[in-house]
């Protein structure tokens, strides 16, 4: 008796671009990227946050494309090859020119080439190569695709920014955010999440939202430090400290927040600055797009 889709196994693929040389050429800060300096932290960050969180998930019937740059340096390409021999789920590319400029076409020669074309349902998630998962992302989104219509995208609410400088913990809802999942029908045509910005998926036609509230179980983890490219303080009134100094555990990652004394006056002598600041930064930012 053939397999109804809901019966059907899943081919889920995590994407994410590691180093590719695209339209950034500084930080938030204004310093350089692609420099050694910045290579190193962002191994350093990878190997803390993003690499444990999916070697911890419940459920490992997934793989992980990541695409490199083709001219990383060889004591980098030891490390990552050093991963790959670790978990066959783990699937590193090397991108030039050509495959840079067009990556999203990329992914999606890479996601056809390694599925398994008997499986008719397809899930891909974006996550960028600081940032976390929570140890059950997987387990969650794959049950929740099953009971959705294909060209669905699936986002969870609520998730975590921790602040690598302060060591503390904040809740946030952010339902444009970028860990989404794109379900659809494996096909020749297949499209992948990268086929959509996250700022504007309820714009796109003929394409579903579910939108999971997920406000006690947070999802994911926003990493924020020095080197981060645009992301920082969310534009939320809505931040909740998380005083649990274990919560980083839920997703794979081995640090403990300070106690809940600590956390909140870190919170308040250096947060709340911070978001006032954000706020200032944005806006004349906005000004100054406003005025070009």
């Amino acid at each position: 008796m053939p397999q109804t889709k809901r019966e059907q196994a899943l081919n889920h693929f995590i994407l994410t671009r590691f180093n590719l040389r695209l339209w950034w050429n500084e930080d938030k800060n204004h310093q350089p990227i692609q420099t050694e300096e910045w290579l190193k932290e962002r191994f350093r960050l990878f190997q803390t946050y993003t690499w444990p969180s999916l070697k911890a998930q419940t459920n490992q019937d997934f793989k992980w494309i990541c695409l490199f740059d083709k001219d990383t340096p060889d004591s980098y390409k030891e490390q990552i090859q050093l991963l790959q021999s670790q978990w066959d789920s783990f699937l590193p590319y090397y991108c030039g020119e050509k495959e840079t400029k067009q990556f999203q076409r990329y992914f999606k020669y890479l996601v056809y080439s390694n599925s398994d074309k008997t499986q008719e349902p397809l899930l891909t998630t974006y996550l960028d190569n600081d940032d976390a998962l929570h140890i059950d992302f997987i387990k969650d989104v794959q049950e929740r695709a099953k009971k959705l219509q294909y060209n669905t995208i699936i986002s969870y609410q609520y998730g975590i920014q921790y602040y690598e400088e302060m060591n503390i913990a904040v809740r946030i809802p952010y339902k444009n955010n970028h860990f989404l999942t794109y379900y659809e029908r494996f096909s020749d045509h297949l499209r992948t999440v990268w086929d959509f910005w996250h700022y504007s998926i309820y714009k796109y036609p003929h394409i579903a939202i579910e939108l999971v509230v997920n406000k006690n179980t947070p999802r994911w983890i926003e990493t924020i430090h020095k080197g981060n490219i645009d992301n920082d303080v969310k534009m939320t009134i809505h931040h909740h400290l998380m005083t649990d100094k274990h919560i980083l555990y839920d997703f794979g990652v081995d640090k403990l927040l300070g106690s809940k004394g600590t956390s909140w006056q870190s919170f308040i002598i250096s947060f709340i600055p911070r978001f006032a600041k954000q706020i200032f930064r944005r806006g004349k930012l906005k000004i100054n797009q406003d005025n070009h």
